[in-house]
C-alpha cells in the first residue's frame, strides 16, 4: 500500500505452497528460510520462492530472512551455519538455472530505493 509515511514493510520470504500449522513457537504460517531451524526444507521453500517470483513479477524481487546471534556460525556442525550455506549456495544455483542475476543488498538500501520510488519527480 502506497502512502505518505517513510515507513516500510519488508517481510521474512516465505512459501505459500508449505503450510505450518504449528512453528516451533506455536505460531501458524509458512516455512520459511528460517535459518535456525532444522524441520524445513530450505532448498524447496527457496525454489518456490524463486519460482513465485517469475509468475508475480514483484517490483523488488527480494530473499528475506534473518539470523541470530545465539548461533555459532564459525561451527561448520551446527545445524544454522549447515541450513545458512545450504541457502547461500541454493540461491546462487537456483538463480543460475532459471537464468536470474542475484543481487545482494542490506535491508537499508531496499528502503531507500522503495522510498526514493515514491517520492514526486522534483524531490528526487
Amino acid at each position: 500500500l502506497k502512502g505518505s509515511s517513510k515507513f516500510v514493510e519488508v517481510p521474512i520470504s516465505v512459501d505459500f505452497q508449505r503450510p505450518v500449522l504449528k512453528g516451533h513457537a506455536g505460531q501458524k504460517g509458512y516455512e520459511w528460510l528460517y535459518v535456525s531451524c532444522t524441520l524445513y526444507d530450505h532448498k524447496e521453500v527457496l525454489r518456490n520462492i524463486l519460482k513465485r517470483f517469475k509468475v508475480e513479477a514483484p517490483r523488488f524481487p527480494v530473499i528475506v530472512t534473518d539470523t541470530h546471534n545465539d548461533q555459532d556460525y564459525s561451527n561448520h556442525e551446527n545445524p544454522a551455519r549447515s541450513n545458512l550455506s545450504l541457502i547461500l549456495n541454493s540461491i546462487k544455483r537456483f538463480c543460475r538455472e532459471m537464468d536470474v542475476k542475484p543481487k545482494s543488498c542490506t535491508l537499508d538500501d531496499l528502503c531507500d530505493l522503495v522510498l526514493s520510488e515514491r517520492l514526486p519527480k522534483d524531490r528526487s
